[in-house]
C-alpha cells in the first residue's frame, strides 16, 4: 500500500510540474495543427508554401524544410479552400461551423472576414482583380465573385 501511495504522489507531482511548464512556456492557441491538409499554394513573399487544413493555416519553407505558424488569429480554423491573390492576400474558405471567407495579409498582419451565409466554401480562385468562390448553402450550390 505504501508503494502505491508513493507512486500516486510522484504522479501528482509530475502532473503539477508539467502543467506549470505548459502554462508558462507554451500556449495551445498559438500552434496550428496540420490535420487533413485541404489545399496548398505558393506564397512568394516568404518563398514558402501556405497550407490550409482542418486545423488552420501554416507555412512550409521548402528550402529549410520547416513548418512555421502564422501569427494571425483566425476566427475559424476548419479550412476547406485557399488562394493567394496578386496582392499577396491569402483568401480562405471555411468548412465548419460556417462557410465564412477569411482574408489574411501576412506582410501587414491585416485580417478581414466576409460572411455571406454559406455552409461551405469549396474553392476560391483569383483571376486578375477578381476573386471567385464556389460555395454550398443549404440545398444550393453557387458561384460568387
Amino acid at each position: 500500500m505504501r508503494l502505491i501511495n508513493n507512486y500516486f504522489i510522484i504522479i501528482i507531482f509530475i502532473s503539477f510540474t508539467m502543467s506549470e511548464t505548459i502554462n508558462k512556456g507554451f500556449s495551445w492557441s498559438q500552434h496550428t495543427s496540420i490535420i487533413s491538409p485541404k489545399y496548398i499554394s505558393y506564397y512568394e513573399p516568404s518563398n514558402s508554401y501556405v497550407i490550409a487544413s482542418s486545423g488552420g493555416l501554416s507555412l512550409f519553407n521548402d528550402i529549410e524544410s520547416i513548418f512555421s505558424d502564422i501569427n494571425i488569429e483566425l476566427e475559424y480554423f476548419d479550412l476547406l479552400s485557399l488562394e493567394v491573390d496578386q496582392y499577396n492576400n491569402i483568401w480562405l474558405g471555411g468548412n465548419n461551423p460556417i462557410g465564412i471567407i477569411q482574408i489574411v495579409n501576412l506582410e501587414s498582419s491585416d485580417y478581414w472576414e466576409r460572411d455571406f451565409g454559406f455552409d461551405k466554401v469549396y474553392l476560391i480562385k483569383a483571376i486578375g482583380n477578381y476573386v471567385f468562390c464556389v460555395y454550398k448553402s443549404e440545398s444550393e450550390h453557387g458561384l460568387v465573385h
